[in-house]
């Protein structure tokens, strides 16, 4: 029984990638926080750094609709927490971010449409996570 969980904040404008990825990522142990918008996000993330539980990893949509974007957030994250694991996720794979992700500071990337195994291998891989 694994009694702390590690917690994962997705942030993301689609919903069905939300529900998605909570249902795959609690499936496999993990705690799982989903935000719709990065300022939604980053507010997440700052109660949670405060708190006993802190997130272990973020996935975080490129392409966050009209507001900020993904880069924008994970810019503000690193502001609040420079230790920030940020996996950059996106349908793009002609992007640059996807290309050359930790030159963008990001600790995984995960193209979508991604497969439940490819989602968990990344969030592992990205926390440090042999489980």
């Amino acid at each position: 029984m694994m009694v702390n969980k590690p917690r994962i904040l997705v942030i993301d404008d689609e919903e069905v990638i939300r529900v998605l990825s909570e249902k795959i990522l609690t499936s496999y142990g993990f705690e799982v926080v989903a935000a719709e918008r990065g300022e939604e996000g980053i507010d997440a993330y700052k109660l949670a750094l405060s708190s006993p539980k802190p997130f272990s990893a973020v996935i975080l949509d490129l392409t966050l609709g009209e507001e900020m974007s993904g880069r924008e957030t994970l810019r503000r994250l690193k502001e609040i927490d420079p230790d920030v694991r940020a996996i950059v996720c996106s349908g793009h794979s002609s992007e640059p971010v996807m290309a050359d992700w930790a030159r963008h500071g990001f600790a995984g990337a995960l193209l979508k449409p991604f497969r439940a195994e490819d989602l968990v291998n990344t969030v592992r891989k990205a926390i440090g996570s042999q489980d």
